[in-house]
């Protein structure tokens, strides 16, 4: 922190020099009376001017009058009544250094950040509302990416309830019997896991598939997509999704709990 004094001399906070203070309002030097009264006051800027060494006793109390000179921070609202080193450890701590600051920052006309505010929660951006009632295939016509095993889903309706959402499951080795509305199935058979499945079934022989990256899987989908003219949306052949429309099976589907696997299924 930078001050003027009167003899135009910058410098800084310098209390081993007798600098407390860079500018009025910040602290001031109090007389007081026996009975706590403030008798006289002086600002700190002023008196650190006229007088650059304070006496030790500076703060002793005058035995007959009961007068006593003390330092009052006035941006911490606290009394100091000795020098050496109450007075010179104030100055210097985190605290008053952060207030002073604050103090010269609305002195200037900038309003400083609260003290100690809470930490600002950001909150999330609300997750856009999924229409369930759009089919697999309505879906895919507007992804650009590779799409491939579209004869290992199966697509589930309720013949009687026709306004209830469709469910799905892939039945490819490796997929665990993926499961679930038009939007998780949408997702599942475009991730890699459901491409690599698929490469495994075609080519069972060549072990490659098994270590080739995500990037690499996708790159592959979108060579073979291409090659069999199949990678714009209007080309993919979604009569390979077989459709079942058993009331039954959809609602064993639909009844799933979140946690159902397979596996599990198979050991109950």
């Amino acid at each position: 922190m930078a001050l003027r004094n009167e003899n135009n001399i910058e410098g800084k906070v310098d209390p081993a020099n007798g600098i407390f203070v860079e500018m009025e309002g910040v602290m001031e030097v109090r007389c007081m009376s026996g009975d706590d009264k403030i008798l006289d006051r002086q600002d700190m800027y002023v008196f650190q001017a006229e007088l650059r060494t304070i006496p030790a006793d500076f703060c002793h109390k005058d035995m007959k009058t009961g007068e006593q000179y003390l330092f009052f921070c006035l941006v911490c609202c606290c009394d100091l009544k000795k020098v050496d080193p109450s007075l010179k450890d104030h100055v210097g701590g985190k605290k008053h250094i952060r207030k002073a600051i604050a103090y010269k920052q609305r002195t200037l006309g900038y309003e400083p950040e609260p003290v100690n505010q809470p930490k600002k929660i950001k909150l999330a951006a609300p997750k856009p509302r999924i229409d369930i009632s759009i089919s697999l295939r309505e879906r895919l016509e507007e992804y650009e990416g590779p799409v491939v095993g579209l004869c290992y889903v199966t697509e589930f309706a309720d013949p009687w309830k026709k306004t209830l959402p469709l469910m799905y499951n892939c039945k490819l080795e490796g997929c665990k019997s993926a499961w679930g509305n038009s939007d998780d199935m949408f997702n599942h058979v475009k991730k890699e896991k459901h491409i690599r499945n698929y490469f495994r079934s075609i080519f069972p022989d060549d072990h490659r598939v098994n270590s080739q990256t995500k990037n690499n899987l996708i790159k592959l989908a979108i060579d073979f997509c291409e090659e069999h003219n199949m990678m714009q949306a209007a080309d993919r052949r979604y009569d390979e999704i077989i459709t079942c429309f058993d009331a039954k099976e959809y609602h064993e589907i639909a009844s799933r709990p979140m946690g159902w696997s397979e596996n599990k299924q198979k050991t109950t």
